[in-house]
């Protein structure tokens, strides 16, 4: 996935899939700021752990291959959506209360 880093200061949703076949790498979820696309995302990263899979993440910012190939998955496909990240990212990630 080389030329991501030219999007890392553009706004919006960054919708990228991953595929492997090992246990899915839960730590990338945090390291990578990234949550699954849906349902059978969520599926294929925590009940199906055997078999080639691909899961698809959203997240506001650009993935970065190193850590992907490191726990063994492949990213293969990312994309820019519209702009719609909220100026104060910090709203969007700390709504619980400290």
């Amino acid at each position: 996935m080389r030329g991501l880093a030219h999007m890392s200061g553009k706004k919006g949703l960054f919708i990228f899939k991953v595929n492997g076949i090992s246990k899915f790498p839960m730590n990338l979820l945090s390291s990578e700021r990234c949550f699954p696309s849906d349902k059978e995302d969520v599926f294929n990263i925590t009940e199906n752990n055997f078999g080639k899979r691909s899961v698809t993440l959203v997240s506001h910012h650009p993935p970065s291959v190193a850590p992907w190939r490191a726990e063994g998955w492949t990213l293969v496909f990312s994309m820019l959506s519209q702009d719609c990240r909220p100026d104060n990212e910090y709203d969007d990630y700390h709504t619980w209360p400290c």
